[in-house]
């Protein structure tokens, strides 16, 4: 794995560690992003654990098993796609939001952080994978 993919990966799974956790956190965006969204707080807090899988898989990846790495990043990826759908699905544009660094509840409304995160996931996989 080269050092590239691996500060990708390290990145990707501390990111996503945060993001899983903080749907677990009572936090005023844990509780109104899912309505926000359209999907139900069991659906948010499984998307949470798979983003914490998915951290957990790039760690992993980069000490032990770099194909665990590729395949926690595609899962990103896809997991990112769905992200990016339901963002515009509930009407949200293509932007960071005001609030984003504070995870205020006015962040959830723009999509450019999970379109960007899925396009880093896919790059590291591709990294990974052509190594």
């Amino acid at each position: 794995m080269t050092v590239v993919a691996i500060a990708i990966s390290v990145l990707l799974a501390l990111v996503f560690a945060q993001a899983g956790q903080n749907k677990f956190s009572g936090s005023e965006l844990a509780e109104v992003c899912p309505g926000h969204l359209g999907i139900t707080p069991g659906t948010y807090r499984l998307v949470g654990v798979l983003e914490i899988l998915a951290a957990i898989g790039l760690i992993v990846g980069v000490i032990a098993a770099p194909a665990l790495a590729a395949v926690a990043s595609i899962g990103l990826a896809l997991l990112m796609v769905g992200a990016v759908a339901l963002h515009l699905r509930a009407g949200d544009p293509f932007r960071i939001a005001p609030g984003f660094l504070q995870r205020r509840a006015e962040s959830i409304r723009g999509w450019l952080p999970a379109a960007a995160l899925g396009l880093l996931a896919i790059a590291n996989a591709a990294l990974i994978l052509t190594d």
